[in-house]
């Protein structure tokens, strides 16, 4: 838990608080720039097809991990039981 408001204009720590969980900000293959300019050049630079290609297969991997991290967690929660299946005898 944090202090510290989500809606910060002049407070720098709050600000990298929050950005700190921004998820797109851990993304692979994202394009950060500095400037209107810089995004300019690396625009003019990039290869955007591969780009979204290297992001495709992430995110594959990705939606893979997350189902089984929730395949994990369903199962340690009801035993490896059937989803919908009913535990204990009549209701």
């Amino acid at each position: 838990t944090t202090d510290l408001s989500p809606n910060p204009r002049a407070d720098a720590a709050a600000v990298r608080h929050w950005l700190a969980l921004c998820d797109f900000y851990h993304f692979p293959h994202v394009t950060y720039f500095e400037s209107w300019d810089d995004l300019i050049r690396k625009l003019r630079a990039a290869d955007l097809a591969a780009i979204s290609a290297r992001m495709a297969g992430a995110n594959v991997r990705l939606l893979g991990d997350l189902r089984g991290t929730w395949r994990r967690l369903v199962e340690r929660m009801f035993g490896g039981a059937a989803p919908g299946a009913r535990r204990g005898g009549p209701p």
